[in-house]
């Protein structure tokens, strides 16, 4: 692949056009916020992903986040992708920003702790705008700045970030401030955040130009992997690597699996367009769960499917996210229902089970955990300040 571009600021400047060029993706993993977390021993987090319709559901997801924050203080959200449905955001003025994401959790007194950096990663459905890089040059504007504090963060397709335990003396409390990346500290956290697209069949019919970006990323963030002295180190994309879904199977296989392999899917006519597709534009597999082993990634966490997963593979914890209640589909919750030929996840929610993921990490231990929206509510309700009865499942990392 030929590398047009290897200045940061010059690739940012270019997403303004329908077909950015390619960059250097060493270049963007290389521009790195560094922040403290509010708390001197710990960084916490939520995660949610599919969130792009402003739903009761979703509105229920986010007054359970809410509440979640105001027993335990957070330093950020992640966003995993199909941040607006059904086809992304136009420009920079779109009114999704507002009623599809500001509307719904940040405005209000009860939402005071969800104001804290949103890193946003892309999906699917945002591809079907006509520039889908809208959001990463939303975060550059001024209406991001001025308007929502610089709250959404998307500064790159692929971008990195990490969480210092970095305590101030003037306060003796830590902040949300950034911190020179030279500051010499281990990084509790770092986190790659992965556009993860070009494994989707209309992505690459109408943006085949990322097929090479997302090899030339997956390579960089190998390395970027190696070199990380980080405690934790996690990965964040819209696409799993494993799912107990049928209709995503494949391009999770299509993620997940070597280039150096064959694709093989169950015959069906679905699975079949899916592999002339690839194989026209000469994917057999982009590997992506090989560097994450060879790169000592501790957890992936992802979404695609609107069902709560866990599994643990080959020494990475995956953690799928997509439940959030934007859209709930009928019965089972996956699309086009539950596969039989793939190996069996450790663990899934029903198919109404929305709500969010907690991660907690310190330097010790990182416990992940699927909280049920509705039972955080029905709590409330009851007067109950203690939440635990909302987690549907807990995973322990150390």
């Amino acid at each position: 692949m030929e590398i047009q571009i290897d200045d940061y600021d010059s690739y940012v400047a270019s997403l303004a056009a329908v077909r950015p060029k390619l960059i250097d993706s060493d270049k963007l993993f290389n521009e790195r916020d560094v922040y403290s977390p509010k708390h001197s021993d710990r960084v916490r987090f939520l995660v949610i992903s599919d969130s792009g319709e402003a739903s009761d559901e979703l509105t229920m997801t986010a007054d359970a986040m809410a509440q979640y924050t105001q027993q335990y203080p957070i330093d950020f959200v992640c966003g995993l992708g199909d941040n607006f449905y059904p086809h992304g955001v136009e420009d920079i003025t779109d009114s999704k920003f507002e009623t599809h994401w500001a509307e719904v959790f940040l405005y209000g007194d009860t939402r005071k702790g969800l104001c804290v950096p949103w890193y946003m990663a892309l999906g699917n459905h945002d591809y079907m705008a006509d520039n889908p890089h809208t959001q990463v040059i939303f975060t550059h504007s001024d209406i991001n700045k001025n308007k929502y504090n610089s709250m959404w963060r998307m500064p790159a397709p692929s971008y990195k970030f990490a969480y210092n335990l970095t305590i101030l003396p003037e306060s003796n409390v830590a902040t949300s401030a950034a911190v020179p990346s030279s500051s010499g500290k281990q990084p509790l956290i770092e986190c790659f955040v992965l556009d993860t697209c070009a494994c989707q069949d209309h992505v690459l019919e109408y943006w085949p130009e990322q097929v090479e970006q997302l090899k030339h990323n997956i390579a960089a963030l190998k390395r970027q992997l190696l070199a990380s002295n980080a405690r934790w180190k996690f990965v964040f994309g819209h696409h799993m690597l494993h799912t107990q879904g049928f209709g995503h199977a494949d391009t999770a296989l299509v993620l997940r699996d070597s280039h150096e392999h064959n694709i093989k899917l169950p015959p069906s006519a679905f699975t079949r367009r899916y592999n002339e597709k690839f194989r026209e534009y000469g994917i057999l597999g982009y590997g992506l769960e090989q560097v994450l082993i060879e790169g000592g990634c501790n957890a992936y966490f992802g979404g695609h499917e609107h069902v709560f997963q866990y599994t643990f593979r080959h020494g990475i914890h995956h953690f799928c996210c997509g439940a959030s209640g934007a859209d709930i589909r009928p019965a089972s919750g996956f699309y086009r229902g539950m596969a039989t030929h793939v190996q069996p996840m450790d663990w899934y929610g029903q198919g109404n089970d929305y709500g969010f993921v907690s991660v907690e990490a310190n330097m010790e231990e990182c416990v992940v955990n699927f909280h049920q929206a509705r039972s955080i509510l029905r709590n409330v309700r009851n007067g109950i300040n203690d939440h635990s009865n909302s987690i549907i499942c807990s995973v322990s990392i150390n």
